[in-house]
């Protein structure tokens, strides 16, 4: 899949609120549409448990800028310091915990990338990872955070843990050369893939509190990524079939259980699991027609769009996080050209 990247240049572009969201209802649940004044692209990279969502839009400029907003409606974007400006410059939000810590990471005017951790007050500490340029994914209960940050010289790629007092740990499974950290859960499991010598093959690891992994992949693929973790230390994520990618899940206990999600012809690309096993994502199908869908821990499927989505050409709706209500936000792609995000809340 190409189109997220596409949409955040090198960072990644998620979101804006403002006061004005027009809503629109789907069988089961309610959409909230998106959409700041000036901005060319939005979206929404995370929500809390208590409605709090946190991303990033581009300017006219093309400069980015993250954001947080309560649930009562309390905005406040925000530049993490040392941001640079213009077109994919900026600074872009990718995680929030449910204190209201928001992590990302931010392109500086010389080209290089940092991350961040914003304190609800408003506090931003700013850091990287052995000079390199680091890029967060994911932040649990405690303000913890990981990442990866490329090594400086060829190939290989590192993924980290650093510490809420700013300690930070090389979290690399035994043996890997290129490595990607994507979640971390509340009680501080990450989940990630890495691959040893063929970059074009890769497992899933977990990488737990005390600091043993667990490497896994689904029988019979040729790739597995593991993207999200729950607080039971259930996985989910995709899977290279030989043809296209599908979704999986696996429980604590090892057993993992495949699925292709409705539309998802060309691919099924699982992004977050809570803490009940509900599992959201985005499909791609005929056409490259984008969708996101729900799966029960029941394993019961069903897509859905935002109303006047644009369609094909990987446009569409993309679902990128949730919380443990089952609240859903993403980014789609409008009529008019433009990207706004949603947030899907059930009924």
């Amino acid at each position: 899949m190409q189109k997220i990247g596409a949409l955040s240049g090198i960072f990644l572009v998620f979101t804006i609120l403002t006061a004005a969201r027009p809503g629109y209802g789907q069988t089961g649940y309610t959409f909230t549409i998106v959409s700041p004044p000036g901005a060319t692209s939005a979206g929404i990279s995370g929500i809390n448990s208590a409605g709090t969502v946190a991303g990033s839009f581009t300017d006219v400029a093309g400069t980015g800028h993250a954001f947080v907003e309560t649930a009562d409606g309390t905005f406040t974007a925000f530049d993490a310091p040392g941001a640079g400006e213009g077109e994919a410059f900026g600074t872009g939000a990718t995680c929030i915990n449910d204190r209201g810590e928001v992590a990302g990471y931010f392109r500086t005017q010389q080209n290089t990338f940092g991350s961040f951790i914003r304190e609800p007050g408003g506090a931003i500490t700013t850091f990287d990872v052995h000079g390199a340029s680091t890029y967060v994914t994911g932040i649990d209960a405690a303000g913890d955070v990981v990442g990866t940050y490329p090594e400086y010289l060829g190939p290989q790629s590192h993924s980290f843990l650093r510490t809420a007092d700013g300690t930070v740990t090389l979290i690399d499974p035994p043996g890997a050369v290129y490595v990607q950290a994507y979640g971390i859960n509340a009680a501080g499991a990450v989940v990630g893939d890495y691959s040893k010598h063929n970059f074009q093959y890769s497992r899933g690891f977990i990488r737990w509190p005390d600091g043993s992994f667990t490497t896994f992949e689904v029988p019979g693929a040729q790739s597995t990524v593991g993207v999200s973790i729950n607080s039971s230390g259930v996985v989910t994520g995709s899977y290279f079939n030989g043809t296209i990618d599908d979704g999986f899940v696996r429980d604590l206990n090892g057993n993992i259980a495949t699925f292709v999600a409705p539309g998802g012809t060309e691919g099924t690309y699982p992004m977050s699991i809570n803490d009940s096993g509900v599992i959201s994502g985005f499909v791609s199908g005929t056409s490259e027609q984008i969708a996101g869908f729900l799966r029960s821990a029941q394993g019961s499927l069903h897509s859905f769009e935002v109303p006047n989505s644009r369609e094909g050409g990987n446009n569409g709706t993309y679902a990128i996080g949730m919380n443990n209500s089952s609240s859903v936000v993403g980014f789609f792609d409008q009529t008019d050209l433009t990207t706004s995000g949603f947030i899907l809340v059930p009924r």
